[in-house]
């Protein structure tokens, strides 16, 4: 099982640079976890960018998914790792989902590289051809 945090699924919904290698894991929703303050972030953003309309739509992606609700637990331990490891509360929530769902939580921010259950995403290097182009004298 994997979680996908709010900037998993706005990466993904907006196509960002790095919204393939977010697809590949999206395609099969039966072994996602969303933790339910993404989907919340997620209906905001997307709200206040696009309207009601495609906001519902896509919460209607994201329920395909398994939503985790946040409880005590989650909470207690999402307290703990916001102060060990100096996380906002919402990337502290998808990573304390994660932990007490024995899942990986899949990520691009580096401030959890090197934490136990994450997968970590690298964004690739852009080919940029016009940096390499030189003035003629």
């Amino acid at each position: 099982m994997t979680v996908i945090d709010t900037s998993g699924w706005l990466e993904y919904l907006s196509d960002g640079p790095m919204a393939a290698q977010y697809e590949k894991y999206l395609a099969k929703p039966e072994t996602i976890i969303t933790p339910s303050i993404a989907l919340s972030e997620v209906y905001k953003k997307v709200k206040k960018a696009k309207g009601a309309e495609v906001a519902l739509s896509v919460v209607a992606q994201m329920e395909k998914t398994r939503i985790i609700a946040l409880d005590e637990e989650i909470a207690l331990l999402a307290g703990d790792l916001a102060l060990a490891h100096s996380l906002t509360l919402p990337l502290a929530i998808a990573y304390a989902t994660a932990l007490t769902q024995e899942a990986q939580l899949l990520t691009a921010n580096p401030h959890l590289k090197g934490l136990e259950q994450i997968t970590f995403l690298e964004q690739k290097a852009k080919d940029l051809p016009l940096l390499s182009y030189q003035q003629k004298k």
